[in-house]
């Protein structure tokens, strides 16, 4: 009897240590492409945050399309200048984590980009180590909502 028991015991301890070798056998896959990922966003940096310090400090009072055309443009000086940015450069993605996304929508922020370039100005106007306040133009009441 005791035996027995020890036998099943060990067969589920050995089907337990088969699922955690496979399940660390995949987190290897998923932390070697986070460790890609990061050496990238080393390298560009400084031209995101050099191009979302831009946008925060010129942009805030234009039209989703001008800041998307001056972005742009902005980002064709930084190639022309071999300044590194990422492929696909974004205020939201450079500044803006996942969490804080979420918890803006859950305060009733619209998703579109430019609401959340937006939040992205007040957060950032309106931090400790800012001097600046934010103008709201806000004829739908979305920002007072907000």
């Amino acid at each position: 009897e005791d035996l027995e028991y020890k036998i099943d015991l060990s067969s589920k301890r050995l089907t337990a240590a088969s699922a955690l070798t496979g399940s660390l056998a995949q987190e290897v896959v998923r932390w070697d492409a986070l460790i890609e990922t990061m050496e990238t966003d080393v390298k560009t940096l400084a031209g995101n945050v050099f191009l979302s310090s831009a946008s925060i400090a010129y942009l805030g009072a234009f039209t989703a399309p001008f800041r998307r055309d001056m972005s742009e443009k902005w980002v064709e000086l930084c190639h022309e200048r071999n300044i590194k940015i990422s492929d696909e450069f974004s205020l939201v993605s450079t500044l803006a984590t996942p969490m804080q996304m979420r918890e803006w929508a859950i305060m009733t922020l619209p998703t579109d980009n430019t609401s959340l370039e937006n939040a992205i100005m007040v957060t950032v106007s309106t931090s400790n180590k800012s001097r600046r306040w934010p103008l709201m133009i806000d004829p739908q009441g979305q920002a007072l909502k907000w």
